[in-house]
């Protein structure tokens, strides 16, 4: 191999390390910016329902019993982000793959199981905000 093409080559791998770096380290903002957006909705609905919370407490409901809709919620809008997410995937590889050779587009393809790994993610990250936000909250005592 000519030094030329080895100089190629590693420029080419020196760019692709980059590459990962930055998507590695914008992959890390978007999850803790997601569980901090679903922990700030929840302790939001939270506190819009105080009263109820209150009168839950005060008729003797359970803890459980209370925190329960509040994940709920926060699994359910981490299911419909990741949703969302591997919806826009799916039509951004879509358009992709118009624009490549047949042999490229092989590489792009994108395995179904995958996108329900997307969606799987946005729920577990969801709930995991929501438990960190009723955790607060009900350790707090809202609605006392």
């Amino acid at each position: 191999m000519s030094s030329t093409g080895k100089q190629l080559l590693e420029m080419l791998d020196q760019r692709a390390m980059l590459f990962l770096w930055i998507t590695l380290g914008v992959g890390i903002f978007i999850t803790v910016s997601s569980v901090i957006l679903v922990a700030n909705t929840i302790r939001l609905a939270i506190y819009a329902k105080r009263k109820i919370i209150q009168t839950m407490k005060l008729i003797g409901a359970t803890r459980s019993f209370i925190r329960t809709p509040f994940l709920l919620e926060g699994f359910l809008q981490g299911l419909l982000g990741g949703a969302i997410a591997a919806g826009i995937l799916f039509a951004l590889f879509k358009y992709l793959e118009q624009w490549l050779t047949v042999s490229l587009s092989e590489f792009v393809r994108v395995q179904p199981f995958y996108y329900g790994i997307i969606i799987g993610i946005g729920c577990i990250l969801g709930l995991f905000g929501s438990m960190i936000s009723v955790r607060k909250f009900m350790s707090e005592g809202v609605g006392n």
